[in-house]
This record gives structure tokens, sequence and C-alpha cells, in this order.
């Protein structure tokens, strides 16, 4: 099968690490995914197992497209019911960069239309669109005239982990807090400290990889479990394999602060469903990161407001404070700031080691490092 994941900006190459270690072959990396081939049971592992991807599809038609006949005959030539029946419902997500298709909602209504004919035709009944939680999802992609039909094999994104009980406004993206914990070189032996912890993403997904607890680990729905040649045996198998290989828990602390109380119990509640797997060395505290101090060597990483959604009376000034903090409470600590606000970055006062562009949804951030030595690194 052709194949591709989607990912944010800037987590390719560790999407193409992951899809490496699952077994896919013939990998080429593309802005904000990974190509690659794979067989059944690859898909599925792509869909239990990858921490960096957002959606899987499958490719199941390519061809050019001049006008909206030739879209609609492309999709109606596919065999549908091979795919699914007419008591299943679907629905159409279009993506188009095209001089001769402008409107996306109307390629998409296209392609709705070619499906429901080709049913109608061979079965005198036809599917019904679902735009919440279909059976099947079609992806439609246009480039100038090429035209890629798809399956989305995932559904909802694959960031939705299902693990959160609250959510908080501005949250952090599960899988740009995946990738990141990637590239600061987050192994689970370090003590990790994120002094913003929100509702607690970034904690979360560091004990899924200091447990080796698989990303879909609490997702039940994926939309290739409704397609007609889903493989149960197949799919029962990669997750028993993978759940075998979840480890005791060892090494370094994740300890998750906020000033807010509030955020410390939503953080808490949502670390409930880990329970059973053990939390000894999960801590919880209130306290306002430019209060606190460092204890011993910390891998730290800060999501602050961007001034947003999340308001600051002060922002560059609270970025100062940030950095005046960092460099004399936390010596001998390595500290990571995630921002989009990149005047205020200028404002922590401290000499990056490296900086990396990402996105935070639509939002172009910033991910940058800082050594704190005592004085000058040399």
């Amino acid at each position: 099968m052709k194949l591709v994941a989607k990912t944010y900006a800037g987590l390719e190459d560790y999407l193409e690490k992951e899809l490496y270690r699952i077994g896919a072959e013939d990998i080429t990396k593309v802005r904000r995914g990974v190509l690659f081939n794979g067989n059944t049971e690859v898909l599925y592992k792509a869909n239990y197992l990858l921490r960096t991807a957002l959606r899987i599809l499958v490719n199941i038609k390519t061809g050019a497209v001049k006008d909206e006949d030739a879209l609609y005959d492309l999709v109606y030539s596919i065999p549908w019911e091979d795919y699914f029946n007419v008591n299943q419902t679907f629905s159409v997500d279009s993506v188009v960069t095209s001089d001769k298709f402008t409107h996306s909602q109307y390629v998409a209504l296209k392609t709705k239309d070619a499906i429901v004919d080709r049913f109608r035709r061979k079965f005198h009944k036809r599917p019904n669109v679902n735009r919440i939680q279909p059976d099947i999802k079609v992806s439609i992609f246009i480039n100038r005239m090429q035209c890629i039909v798809s399956l989305d094999s995932s559904g909802e994104s694959l960031h939705k982990r299902n693990y959160k009980i609250h959510q908080i406004e501005a949250p952090l993206s599960e899988v740009l807090a995946a990738g990141m914990l990637k590239m600061v070189g987050y192994t689970g032996e370090q003590d990790l400290l994120d002094p913003m912890c929100g509702s607690g993403t970034l904690g979360l997904e560091a004990y899924m990889v200091k447990r080796n607890i698989p990303a879909g680990y609490f997702r039940d729905y994926f939309c290739f479990k409704q397609w007609s040649h889903f493989k149960p045996e197949i799919w029962d198998k990669v997750v028993a394999d993978a759940n075998a290989e979840i480890v005791d828990d060892w090494g370094g602390k994740i300890i998750c602060r906020d000033k807010q109380m509030s955020s410390i119990r939503k953080t808490e509640q949502n670390f409930e469903p880990f329970e059973p797997f053990g939390l000894d060395n999960i801590i919880f505290k209130r306290k306002d990161f430019l209060r606190s101090e460092g204890e011993g060597q910390l891998l730290i990483v800060i999501n602050p407001p961007y001034d947003d959604k999340l308001e600051v009376d002060d922002i560059l000034g609270f970025y100062q404070d940030i950095g005046t903090r960092l460099k004399h409470k936390f010596v001998g600590s390595t500290a990571w700031i995630l921002s989009g606000h990149m005047d205020a970055l200028k404002f922590v006062g401290l000499s990056t080691s490296q900086r990396i562009e990402l996105f935070n949804g639509p939002i172009p951030v910033k991910f940058m490092k800082y050594e704190l030595y005592q004085g000058s690194k040399k």
C-alpha cells in the first residue's frame, strides 16, 4: 500500500525515524508529512504506535483532473463498494492548490456526488454523509491538475490520545509535545520539569515515553476498523505485541508545576487513566515559576503564554523574568522554551545553543534551547 503520515511542519525527521522502526519501506519526507509503503500490519502499527503523526492516509487512486467532470469520473471509477457498504456513513475532506479548482468545498461536494451515484447505480441505495464521526473518511488532495484520492485510516486526528479528562484554553498539541520530547532527547532517565504545565500534556506524553505506552493505547475509534477488509486478527496482534513492550517505571521524575491550582488539579485528573501503571515518580505542585528554584540537574521545558489566547499584562517583562529566574536559580540544568511571541523571546536574555522553527497548530513558534552554566560555558 502507498501511505502518507501527516504531521506538523518541523517534525518530519522524527516521524521518519518512527516509521523506520515499525517496518515502513520506501520512505520519503515531504512538507508536513512522510510518504511510505507498508502492508496491513504496518498500517495498523502506524495508527497505534506513532507519536508524531496526525493521521495516516492510504492512497487508492491517483490521476490528472483538468476540470470538475474529470474529477467526477476519477472518483466514480473507484470501486467504493469494496471499501464500505450502503449502510455505512462517510465524509469527504479536500485540500486544493490549483488554478482549475479554487473552492475545496466544491471539490468535496463533487467527490461526494460521484461516490453516491456509484452506489445508487449498483445497489439503488446510497450511503449517508456523517461529518461528525463517519465510518469512512475520504481525503482528496489536488495540486494543480494532479489528484490523489485517499482513505483516512485514522478518523479523528491521532493527537486525540483519549486520555484527557480536562482541557484548558490554548492547549499544547499532544503530537507537538511528543515531537518536542524527541528534540530535547528525553528518554525517561532525566528529571523533567514542566513549570507551566497547564493541563499536563507535556508530562503525560513524557510518561508514555518513559513507560513505552503506545500513543493509541486509550483510543478505541479508528476508521480502518470500519473498512470491509479490516483484519481484526492482525490488529489484535499489533496491540498485544505493543502492550507487551510497556516497561516498569524507572529513571527520573516528571515534575508538573503551575501557579494556578486549577491547572494542577486538571493535570492530576488527566493522569488518572495512568494510575494502574503507577505514578510514584510523578510530582504535582502548585508553584509560581518566577518564585521557584531548581533541585539538581533538570531538563526544563517551558510553554509560556504567547500573549495570544492567554494574555499577560507585560509580556516582555514576563519573558525577561523567566530568563532571570533560569539564569540565577537553575544553574546546571538545560532549559527549552516554546513560544510564538518572537519579540518576547528576545527578552529572555540568555544565549541559545539551538533554535527550531515549528508550528503549534496554525501558530508559527520557535523552540529555543538554553544551557544554564555558571558564568560562561568555557
